[in-house]
């Protein structure tokens, strides 16, 4: 069978690309800028998406009163939109945007932004609020991680190069897990206080820390915008 490149028409690509090493292509991912944004914005995505799934159950609890049952059962609802917007994602990418993977992923990553600010400030005991919340955060970041370390690697990358670069940025958004972890625990930890006996905690610096990971995540995508731009007019002066 012809090569990717080959098949889709990309003579011109394919020609170029052959005239690189592996060992080459791996090298240019690493002196790649735009990788290590992208490798930043996933350890951001890493900090909100385990930050939810860790801790969404005891900030349900101790911020919203729901019990724990509840609050359990409302948590599932983002794994299982999860799913939804993962299977999604690639008509949404290809018929809404185009195949601007980039575009796609700031969208969603203001999907997610909506989400979280609602779970963060539902008011307290209100099922419909959280569900809903829960659901767009969740239906966001299953778009999203079709594209962060996967479509927006292979957009920025030599595709010889695409599973070094998949690799560094994965490997960085799991960093992003442990990060949030310890930054939580902490956060909380710090937070809490001893009122006649029982402990209350405070999740107003935890809401701000979940909710700047969004934040920080969709700036730095942004700049791939144009590095796929770049790419394109690279290819365009080699057909010349």
């Amino acid at each position: 069978l012809p090569s990717a490149n080959e098949f889709e028409g990309e003579v011109v690509q394919e020609k170029k690309e052959q005239e690189v090493s592996t060992r080459e292509a791996q090298l240019m991912v690493i002196k790649n800028p735009y990788v290590w944004i992208l490798a930043a914005a996933a350890i951001c995505l890493g900090i909100s998406r385990y930050s939810i799934s860790s801790w969404g159950v005891i900030f349900l609890q101790e911020a919203k009163g729901f019990d724990l049952v509840t609050a359990g059962s409302l948590m599932a609802l983002s794994p299982i939109l999860g799913g939804v917007g993962s299977f999604a994602s690639g008509f949404i990418s290809d018929k809404i945007f185009k195949s601007h993977h980039s575009v796609t992923t700031i969208v969603f990553g203001i999907v997610m932004l909506v989400g979280m600010l609602g779970i963060c400030f539902a008011p307290a005991g209100n099922h419909t609020w959280v569900a809903v919340s829960i659901a767009v955060f969740g239906f966001g970041l299953g778009v999203i991680l079709c594209f962060v370390g996967g479509m927006l690697a292979v957009d920025l990358c030599p595709r010889k190069a695409t599973g070094a670069a998949m690799g560094v940025i994965g490997l960085l958004a799991y960093g992003g897990a442990a990060l949030q972890d310890i930054v939580n625990g902490i956060l909380v930890d710090s937070a809490k206080l001893v009122v006649n006996g029982q402990t209350v905690y405070n999740f107003d610096t935890i809401i701000e820390f979940w909710i700047g990971s969004i934040i920080v995540m969709t700036l730095l995508i942004v700049p791939t915008l144009w590095a796929k731009k770049n790419k394109e007019h690279e290819e365009d002066d080699a057909a010349a």
